[in-house]
């Protein structure tokens, strides 16, 4: 080979060193999003596969100067380094997910609760349960058996019905004043009165005649009014005790113990006191409309002026006592009387009268009374 040649040949060495050098300074064009690129020293001997996917390696140059190696050549101010690249395939891998979710949850509840509850306690005062045939009464308490008491009279008075009465006063005996006694009564009177020679007699039978003393009978006609009974306004708070018995579609006895009374009556005064029996049905004891089945204070006042009018009777001080009343009723199935019995007793105190122009004092006389309704037509 001749020098021209050898000379050639280095030239072309060295131009293709200069052009390997100048492709080794290029800078890498960036990567644009969703592509790939492969940069590859065509000096290097590729010893690895590469597979998509995996993370380039870059080895660094190696730029430690060994100061025993022979290949590591210092001059001041310049270095010569062998840089030895490996470049691997680099795939950019953009992966983008776009989940998007979206709920919606319209919940409208209306709940509307209209709750209307109307509780209308009505508590009769008596017990009546409606059955065929009428209307059955069944009292399961004192206050229904006292109501059921009151309706039966009130049914018999606005119905009218008809029935039988005894009325009937026992008196023990009136005790009077000593004056009375000593004849005083009559002394001075040039006129003889019938019947006065003795005064105490005659006071006596006056006041039994005038308080119906003995039995005496009336009796009512179904379908008219009859003032020999009138309506019960009897209440518990007039009761000593109430006793019911009986069954149901059967007779009911209702026995009532009434609350001593006591009145008294002044001249000068209204009379005062009450008397449980004043509520009850007790009335005018028979048709003549001057004794009353309980003769209260006002009642005996009255009498006693008109019935001793002979001795120019003028009362003073009047006062009554009842005690130990008991009325024992018996009622059908439908609660229609069957009969009345009354029993009570009595005591007057006539605390003071004026007889002839005298004075006298406590004159007193007690009585056992027992009124009887019965036979009743309704």
């Amino acid at each position: 080979m001749t020098a021209k040649r050898i000379t050639a040949l280095l030239l072309a060495l060295l131009a293709i060193c200069l052009l390997a050098y100048g492709c080794n300074r290029d800078t890498t064009p960036a990567l644009q999003s969703g592509t790939t690129t492969t940069t590859t020293s065509p000096w290097d001997i590729l010893e690895d596969d590469i597979t998509e996917g995996t993370t380039a390696e870059i080895e660094e140059p190696d730029t430690t100067v060994d100061p025993n190696d022979p290949d590591d050549v210092f001059t001041a101010g310049n270095s010569t380094n062998s840089t030895t690249t490996k470049s691997t395939t680099t795939t950019a891998k953009t992966t983008t997910t776009a989940k998007t979710t979206t709920t919606t949850k319209a919940s409208t509840t209306t709940k509307t609760t209209a709750t209307t509850k109307a509780t209308t306690t009505t508590k009769a005062t008596t017990t009546t349960k409606a059955a065929a045939g009428g209307n059955i009464i069944d009292p399961g308490s004192k206050d229904a058996a006292l109501a059921a008491f009151n309706n039966a009279v009130s049914k018999a008075v606005s119905g009218k019905s008809g029935f039988a009465k005894r009325h009937m006063i026992t008196y023990t005996g009136w005790k009077f004043d000593d004056s009375l006694l000593d004849g005083s009564l009559l002394n001075g009177l040039n006129i003889p009165i019938p019947g006065l020679s003795n005064p105490v007699s005659y006071i006596s039978d006056a006041l039994n005649s005038a308080l119906n003393n003995g039995v005496r009978t009336a009796s009512n006609q179904k379908g008219s009014a009859s003032s020999l009974i009138k309506n019960s306004t009897l209440t518990m708070s007039d009761m000593r005790d109430v006793v019911y018995s009986g069954t149901r579609g059967g007779d009911w006895t209702i026995t009532l113990y009434v609350k001593d009374g006591e009145t008294r009556k002044t001249k000068s005064a209204a009379m005062t006191g009450s008397a449980p029996l004043s509520k009850s049905p007790l009335n005018l004891a028979t048709s003549n409309g001057s004794v009353h089945d309980h003769m209260n204070a006002g009642r005996v006042f009255d009498l006693v002026k008109s019935q001793l009018s002979l001795l120019s009777a003028d009362p003073i001080d009047v006062s009554e006592r009842t005690t130990g009343a008991k009325f024992v009723a018996k009622l059908n199935a439908s609660g229609q009387l069957k009969s009345i019995t009354v029993t009570y007793d009595q005591a007057i105190n006539i605390r003071e009268i004026k007889l002839l122009t005298q004075s006298f004092k406590d004159i007193n006389g007690s009585s056992a009374v027992t009124i009887t309704y019965d036979s009743f037509v309704h």
